[in-house]
């Protein structure tokens, strides 16, 4: 593209916009609201919850590991340089690919839940939903603690997760002084998905979503703050103490968006209102929030403890609080989540099953009238 540098930004913010808050946005909640309909069975919305909390790692595991090694190459300086007409030809390819899975998805749902709103200009019969406008929806859903504490739960969660991506970069290579080690870190997130996976769904089945949520965060916390305490040195004993750790943080992930399904049915349950869109779209834009907010949390938090990019090595007091940063934040967040779930979030499998029961006495009673 041979225009000014001005030109070239305009074009890269406006289209950047377009693709990340307006066309993804618009693919994006009505996929992510779509699971309130296509079960009301609990197991199954653990299940779909799980598959796309691990569908979404996957293909993060494919942009950040396969694709690199297909758009660079070396220069004759030994340069890692982007090659432009093959990153054009990978970006171009997922794109295509996703227009597939998109269809493939159109093509391969059901809609089981069977939602019929009623119009605006029409008095609502027995049983039928209320159609509130866009404004009254948003400020509804605000007074309902069940969606308060999930937003509150899930944004805890995702500062603690964004503050330990950035600060084990620091971790690895100044407390360890091993950054080859992060790359093994990494990995053992896949492991702990994959066993959280398969143990989350059976136990939710069994002992409610919020239940196994608080127990597990509780005690990941608990466990992040006795790694804080222990002060490993040795790095292996360190990986090996924080898989167990994330375990409970990897279930909370797996189940975070059947919590949005229960929402959405206890939305229902309270106001007769079916938010869907509006719920799911106020949970991913409060997560953007969050996301922004904290992509500044690990380098305030390095300043705060005197890090010195400059230095060569770091003194013994910024070693040890950084050690203490990797490990007492997730601790305490993951801690302050559990209370939230506890003192905010209502509900439990009790009340979830008994939404679940008034909604099919409501569309029963509605079919017979």
């Amino acid at each position: 593209m041979n225009a000014a540098t001005g030109v070239k930004i305009a074009y890269m913010f406006v289209t950047y916009l377009l693709w990340g808050s307006v066309f993804y946005t618009a693919i994006n909640i009505p996929y992510g609201s779509m699971a309130a309909v296509l079960s009301d069975n609990q197991k199954h919305r653990s299940s779909l919850s799980v598959f796309r909390s691990m569908g979404s790692v996957f293909a993060t595991i494919i942009i950040s590991v396969i694709a690199p090694l297909m758009v660079y190459y070396t220069d004759q300086e030994g340069n890692q340089v982007v090659h432009s007409g093959r990153f054009t030809a990978v970006a171009g390819l997922f794109s295509l690919l996703a227009l597939l899975f998109y269809f493939l998805c159109f093509a391969m749902t059901t809609e089981r839940v069977k939602v019929d709103p009623q119009p605006r200009n029409q008095a609502p019969a027995p049983g039928d939903l209320k159609k509130p406008g866009f404004w009254q929806s948003l400020a509804g859903i605000f007074t309902n603690r069940a969606f308060v504490g999930m937003i509150l739960s899930a944004l805890v969660m995702l500062f603690a997760t964004l503050m330990s991506q950035g600060i084990n970069n620091f971790l690895f290579a100044d407390y360890f002084r091993n950054a080859k080690a992060l790359s093994i870190f990494s990995l053992i997130s896949i492991p702990a998905m994959l066993l959280s996976a398969g143990v989350s769904i059976p136990l939710c089945a069994k002992f409610g979503k919020k239940e196994v949520v608080i127990i597990s965060c509780a005690l990941s916390g608990l466990l992040y703050f006795a790694i804080g305490l222990a002060k490993f040195e040795n790095v292996w004993v360190f990986i090996v103490a924080s898989f167990v750790a994330m375990l409970g943080k990897q279930c909370f992930s797996m189940q975070t968006y059947a919590l949005v399904t229960d929402v959405i049915d206890d939305e229902e349950v309270c106001h007769s209102t079916r938010n869907d869109g509006i719920i799911y779209g106020v949970y991913s834009f409060a997560r953007k929030i969050g996301q922004a907010i904290a992509g500044g949390m690990s380098g305030w938090a390095l300043e705060w403890i005197g890090y010195d990019s400059a230095a060569v090595a770091q003194t013994d007091a910024v070693r040890v609080g950084i050690y203490n940063i990797a490990n007492y934040f997730p601790a305490i967040s993951f801690l302050l989540c559990a209370l939230i779930l506890i003192f905010i979030y209502p509900l439990d499998k009790k009340r979830v099953e008994a939404n679940g029961r008034e909604l099919t006495r409501r569309k029963a009673e509605k079919e017979t009238t």
